[in-house]
C-alpha cells in the first residue's frame, strides 16, 4: 500500500472476497447463492426481493419501486441521509440534517452541485471534465467572511486507474491528495480541500455520511467491497467494459 500498510485478501471460486486483513484486523465474510455478502463476522445482511441491500452492520437503507436507493438511517433509526433522482436515474438531491445537496449533470457528467443549508444557498461547486470523462477540476463560490461571493479554482490530478490523487491551487501548488487502497478505500488524505471534494476513487462521488461512493447505476461499498443492489444496467459478457463490477476494477489496476 502507498502508505507501507499490507493488506490481504482471500477469495473463494468465483471471486468474492471471503476474508480481509487490514492492519492486523482480519473481517470474514459468507455470500449467499447471487454472490451477495450474507454475513460479515457473523452479523447477518438482509436484503429485498429485488436484491437491494437493506441493512448491513451499520445501516438500514430503503428504496423506491425503481429500485433507487432514497434513505440511509442507523440500526437504531436515525435518519443519515435521502436521495432524489431524476427520469434519468441520476441522483439530483442529497440531504443531510439541515443541508441539501442538489446535483446538475451535462453528458451524465455531474457539472454543478449547490449547497444549502437553513439560511439558503452557502456553496457553488462547477465541475469540469474532459471528453473522456475525466475529470480537471472545480470552481468553488462561496462566501468570505465578511459575506461577500468568492471564487476559488482547484485542478485535478489522476493516476493511470483514474483516481483523483492530487488537488492543486490556481498557482499550480498541490494543496490536498490523497491515497487508496485496492477497493477505495481512503488511506490517507491531506489538505481541507481533499476533505471537501467529493471526486475521488475511480472519479466516483463519494458520500462522506455514508462512507459509500455514487456510481450513478448504484452505490459502492469499499469497506466491504460490495455493490448496495444488483446493476440496473447490467453487462454485457462480450463487453467485459460494459460491466459494472468492481472486481473488474481491481484486477485492471
Amino acid at each position: 500500500m502507498p502508505d507501507g500498510t499490507t493488506n490481504s485478501y482471500s477469495y473463494d471460486a468465483v471471486g468474492n472476497r471471503t476474508s480481509e486483513t487490514r492492519n492486523g484486523v482480519t473481517d470474514n465474510f459468507t455470500y449467499n447463492a447471487a454472490n451477495q455478502i450474507s454475513t460479515k463476522n457473523g452479523t447477518a445482511y438482509s436484503y429485498d426481493k429485488d436484491g437491494n441491500l437493506t441493512q448491513d452492520e451499520n445501516y438500514k437503507y430503503e428504496y423506491n419501486v425503481l429500485g433507487q436507493q432514497t434513505r440511509i438511517t442507523t440500526l437504531q433509526g436515525v435518519e443519515v441521509a435521502r436521495y432524489e433522482y431524476d427520469e434519468n436515474n441520476l441522483r439530483t438531491k442529497k440531504i443531510i440534517g439541515n443541508e441539501t445537496h442538489e446535483y446538475f449533470y451535462e453528458s451524465n457528467n455531474l457539472s454543478l452541485e449547490i449547497i444549502r443549508d437553513e439560511n439558503g444557498i452557502k456553496q457553488y461547486r462547477y465541475y469540469q471534465w474532459d471528453s473522456a470523462g475525466t475529470p480537471l477540476g472545480m470552481v468553488i463560490r462561496d462566501k468570505d467572511g465578511s459575506g461577500n461571493w468568492q471564487e476559488k479554482v482547484y485542478h485535478f490530478l489522476t493516476n493511470h486507474k483514474g483516481d483523483v490523487v492530487s488537488i492543486l491551487d490556481n498557482n499550480g501548488n498541490k494543496i490536498g491528495s490523497y491515497t487508496y487502497d485496492a477497493y477505495g478505500n481512503v488511506l490517507s488524505e491531506t489538505g481541507v480541500i481533499a476533505q471537501e471534494n467529493s471526486i475521488r476513487y475511480a472519479v466516483y462521488y463519494y458520500d462522506t455520511e455514508s462512507n459509500h461512493y455514487y456510481l450513478q447505476a448504484r452505490y459502492y461499498n469499499p469497506e466491504n467491497g460490495n455493490f448496495q443492489a444488483l446493476d440496473l444496467h447490467p453487462g454485457n459478457a462480450i463487453e467485459p467494459l460494459s460491466q459494472n463490477d468492481i472486481h473488474m476494477l481491481i484486477t485492471t489496476q
